[in-house]
């Protein structure tokens, strides 16, 4: 590595001539993200920090940023795969989520809330350890500002380049070799930083495993699923778990492989949501109505118990239960695609030929052995004429019946092929992927045992055993979901179908979806990033106590026992005290906010008021950031009432005793009830001395007597 230095106006900078990552020296399990400063954020945010890693001390005082190695006797505390895990608690409102949101964030989302009419501009900067390159130190840091570090730290150097490019850029990660105290720019970003000819933006990974209802307005691109960015670290947002990810994990469960959740069986169930009916009733379709009702008779769909067709005797309900769905999603497309496609068709457009043509077998066998994107266009023209569509469907519905009557199945496989042939050009081949997305429905759905089959959906057992055509058909809705999701296709499938799980309860399925989110995030990032960060604001929310305790050491022994060749970090916040007993106290940070300004404040590493790992669970729900009163408030008021009652006791009615005592009886804090139980004994002698003196006065006649042992009594008594 090369480079000569040149004087600048204001400030030093560096020009390099070459650089090279020498790739095999990189070590990338070293790779780890360890600090997040926020200058500003919002209204409520001002210069707050976070250390994310127990390698490293850092710190940003007066503009410097200094960073010092620390040896780390605790370095695979949380298992070989996790580099460090880190918890934000707080009350509700103190901005854990504010946090995670920062870190999640992709670019769109962090420049659509960095307007410039806005007066308070956002500024903060992640800083990544990326490892030892020719004995140097190589960071990246991932900043958001307005004239990026220049505003936060005065510790670096940039090349020439640099300079121009950085004003244009509101958003980047760039690259820097900490010298002397310094980070040296290397004139590279995150796009261009190759490291085994991979840009850095891929190798390191965030994904927020999240929930759709819960999710910060901040993301507006939440529902994009993934996300792809090279400017900085690329972002993917997970708010619920794919079906197959999911599957496997209850198997697993069912298996004994993960023991806090005792799962016996469940039931992943398979239904449609096709209602082409609906359309059909409208009136755009009254000249076309009677045309579609003969073309439905042509196919085999079930009405209730009715067939419009009727199947030979002897089929299966599986066979009834797939040429339903064939039919009846043959209908939808010409209700709903085809009518979208002539309908909105230019006039100017060539109308399509007359097609007697099609009646030949030559076209018959092309679409029957098709097998990759194909269009009718360049035979027939484009869809415009609806009617003549329509006709040319039922002429061809009608021969194919003739010719395949013993293969229904086949039957209206060439017939929704053709039908797709009418919905797209030549140049849109991911059109034709819903088709084939649905064919291997079918053909999964095919391969199921025929219990599996009742009425109008599909039941399938999980007890264990991994079905090879079940988890063929969980992989294919993950496939018509995601892969080819556009809302804009008439075939789009996404709303189609819907797979759901049975025999689990609300608990079980929440626990089992965050680790299915987890297992998908490593699986679906383990051929690029070398550095994941897993993102959860509240994972254990609603989950039974005794699942929030183990819940990290459940999440832990799930990562490290996946086949991930890079490193995870977990950032995480929580309500939970259970959860922090498992977390080393350099990794939990308080969260608050004033009274007075309403700004955020962050604790944390190894401070006194935050107690960790082993701590006792009271001692936790009595820190501050919790609860003031580890008691119900109601039951704290009742409690109040009685101590009172006791205290202000007449001593007159031994009834109120009564009263106190069936209380006291009821409460469960031992403490508070021996306490309470005292304090009525101690009234409840004096009442018997009182009522003592009293019979022992009335025995006496004489009134000197009696006057002489009340005096003794009084004494006694005091």
């Amino acid at each position: 590595m090369k480079y000569k230095k040149q004087r600048c106006v204001h400030y030093e900078v560096y020009s390099y001539e070459l650089f090279n990552v020498v790739e095999d020296r990189m070590q990338l399990e070293e790779m780890e993200l360890i600090y997040l400063y926020i200058e500003r954020f919002g209204d409520f945010i001002c210069q707050q920090e976070l250390v994310l890693s127990n390698n490293f001390d850092v710190s940003l005082k007066n503009k410097k940023l200094i960073v010092h190695k620390k040896e780390n006797h605790l370095k695979d505390f949380y298992g070989k795969k996790i580099k460090n895990l880190t918890v934000l608690v707080g009350k509700n409102g103190s901005g854990k989520t504010t946090i995670l949101d920062i870190l999640g964030m992709n670019r769109n989302d962090r420049l659509n809330i960095q307007e410039p009419r806005k007066q308070s501009k956002n500024e903060y900067f992640m800083l990544y350890y990326l490892g030892k390159s020719d004995q140097n130190d190589l960071f990246g840091i991932e900043v958001t500002s307005d004239n990026l570090l220049r505003n936060m730290i005065e510790n670096y150097k940039h090349t020439i380049d640099d300079e121009g490019y950085d004003k244009s850029k509101r958003s980047i990660g760039k690259v820097y070799r900490y010298e002397n105290d310094t980070f040296i720019s290397m004139g590279k970003h995150f796009f261009d930083f190759k490291i085994n000819h991979a840009a850095l933006s891929s190798l390191i990974k965030y994904v927020y495993l999240g929930e759709e209802y819960r999710y910060s307005f901040r993301n507006s691109g939440y529902g994009l699923r993934y996300y792809q960015d090279s400017y900085g670290s690329e972002r993917d947002q997970l708010p619920y778990p794919d079906v197959y990810y999911k599957y496997l994990v209850i198997n697993d469960c069912i298996n004994g492989k993960i023991d806090a959740i005792k799962c016996n069986e469940a039931i992943v169930g398979f239904k449609d949501n096709i209602d082409y009916k609906h359309e059909l009733a409208k009136q755009e379709f009254d000249d076309y109505r009677e045309l579609l009702l003969e073309i439905e008779k042509t196919l085999c769909i079930l009405n209730g118990k009715r067939t419009v067709t009727i199947l030979p005797k002897g089929y299966t309900q599986k066979e009834k239960y797939n040429l339903d769905l064939y039919s009846r999603y043959i209908m939808d497309m010409l209700v709903t695609a085809l009518s979208h496609v002539c309908f909105n068709a230019y006039k100017s457009e060539i109308a399509a030929k007359k097609i007697e043509s099609v009646n030949t077998m030559d076209y018959i066998e092309h679409i029957k052995n098709i097998n990759a994107c194909d269009s009718s266009e360049n035979i027939f023209g484009r869809a415009v004429d609806y009617k003549e569509e329509l006709k040319h469907v039922l002429i061809l519905s009608k021969n194919l019946e003739d010719i395949y009557i013993e293969e229904p199945m086949q039957h209206l496989r060439i017939l929704m092929r053709y039908i797709n042939s009418r919905l797209h050009s030549n140049n849109d081949c991911l059109q034709y992927k819903y088709v084939e997305a649905f064919e291997e429905i079918i053909d999964n759905l095919i391969h199921l045992s025929e219990e599996c089959f009742v009425r109008d959906s599909v039941r399938i057992n999980i007890n264990g055993k991994k079905d090879f055509y079940t988890i063929k058909l969980l992989k294919n809705d993950s496939y018509y979901h995601y892969l080819v999701n556009r809302d804009d296709y008439p075939t789009n499938m996404t709303s189609k179908f819907r797979i759901y799980f049975q025999m689990l309860s609300e608990g079980e399925e929440r626990f089992i979806d965050i680790l299915a989110k987890i297992t998908e995030s490593i699986d679906e990032n383990n051929t690029d990033a070398k550095l994941l960060i897993l993102l959860m604001d509240e994972p254990d929310q609603s989950l039974h106590p005794e699942w929030s305790r183990c819940f990290i050491d459940i999440i832990t022994r799930a990562i490290n026992s996946t086949d991930f060749a890079g490193k995870t970090q977990v950032v995480m916040s929580t309500h939970s005290p259970y959860l922090l007993s498992d977390i080393l106290p350099s990794g939990i940070f308080m969260l608050s906010r004033n009274l007075t300004d309403r700004y955020l404040s962050i604790t944390g590493g190894n401070n006194d008021k935050l107690s960790g790992l082993g701590a006792n669970i009271y001692d936790l729900m009595q820190n501050e950031f919790f609860m003031k009163n580890t008691i119900g408030e109601f039951a704290t008021k009742k409690i109040n009432q009685y101590i009172r009652k006791i205290d202000e006791l007449d001593l007159e009615k031994e009834s109120d005793f009564r009263e106190i005592e069936l209380f006291i009886s009821q409460i469960g804090e031992p403490l508070i009830k021996k306490t309470m139980q005292m304090r009525l004994n101690e009234k409840q002698h004096k009442y018997k001395v009182r009522e003592t003196s009293k019979k022992l006065l009335e025995l006496i006649n004489n009134d000197e007597d009696r006057k002489r042992v009340k005096a003794y009594l009084s004494i006694i008594e005091d």
